[in-house]
């Protein structure tokens, strides 16, 4: 009798704490494991005359007005890793003489968003310029703004085979290239141009 008592007792003390979990809201608990990622994404951009902001969830704001000859850009190019999960909203504007082979690498799982802004590079030393070189998984978009590249021999936006959905609705002018690889698959896989200039 009392093992059956000690038993119930037991299992309404369980179902009164299972109850309880229930009913507590589960809170909310954000765990950033991209934080030196992030750090160094906004180093980067800071390296090269831009103000980058995070949002502390998962938006880096870049702004700014950027003559390259005058930056980093003009000897280094701005070379981002987007982790996954991060998007970087671009509002900011550069502009001046091609000098390296591209300006702006993107690579990494995140997202580069084009909202605003201008890149563009005219013809300086170096007639074959990229502006924006695109590798690994990025998903690329631009839904506003203007990226131009005035070298007639150079690309205003290069991808390699390997990169992830691509949405462009803002303006490009200059080429761009669909780099396909090795492996003989279809270049403009995940590719979506919509209304805007190419």
């Amino acid at each position: 009798m009392i093992k059956t008592s000690k038993k119930r007792h037991i299992l309404a003390l369980l179902l009164t704490v299972a109850v309880m979990l229930t009913l507590i809201q589960p809170m909310a608990v954000t765990v950033s494991a991209t934080g030196t990622d992030v750090e160094d994404l906004i180093a980067e951009l800071e390296y090269h005359g831009f103000t980058a902001v995070y949002d502390d969830v998962d938006t880096v704001t870049v702004t700014g007005n950027v003559s390259a000859e005058d930056t980093a850009l003009w000897d280094y190019y701005l070379n981002l890793y987007i982790p996954d999960g991060i998007t970087v909203d671009w509002q900011a504007s550069v502009t001046g003489e091609s000098s390296n082979n591209y300006w702006l690498e993107l690579y990494g799982d995140g997202t580069f968003l084009m909202s605003g802004g201008l890149i563009e590079m005219t013809v300086g030393e170096n007639n074959d310029s990229r502006l924006i070189f695109i590798n690994n998984y990025v998903t690329f978009v631009i839904d506003g703004g203007t990226v131009r590249n005035e070298c007639s021999h150079g690309y205003a936006i290069e991808f390699l085979d390997d990169s992830e959905y691509t949405y462009i609705s803002g303006t490009v002018e200059g080429d761009i290239n669909f780099d396909d690889g090795d492996d003989g698959s279809d270049p403009f896989e995940g590719i979506f141009l919509t209304a805007g200039e190419h």
